[in-house]
């Protein structure tokens, strides 16, 4: 894996935690929205990247809000 995807992130697990980093709108379905993919894989990483501490999602019945963590953050400067 390259240099640029820092603590074996896939390419798309780094453009998620870029796009969070970036002001992107947080919720799961503007996350699918921007990766260009189902949402049913972007709650699916979500829950990876969750599990490994570099976001927070949370869900209010329909509606879900995400954040990345200090973790994730120091992750990808």
């Amino acid at each position: 894996m390259s240099d640029q995807y820092p603590n074996r992130l896939t390419p798309t697990e780094y453009r998620l935690l870029k796009h969070l980093a970036g002001g992107g709108e947080p919720s799961a379905d503007s996350v699918a929205e921007k990766l260009s993919t189902h949402r049913t894989y972007a709650y699916e990483l979500l829950r990876q990247l969750g599990a490994r501490g570099f976001v927070t999602h949370k869900a209010y019945g329909r509606v879900s809000e995400v954040a990345i963590t200090d973790e994730g953050l120091q992750l990808i400067a």
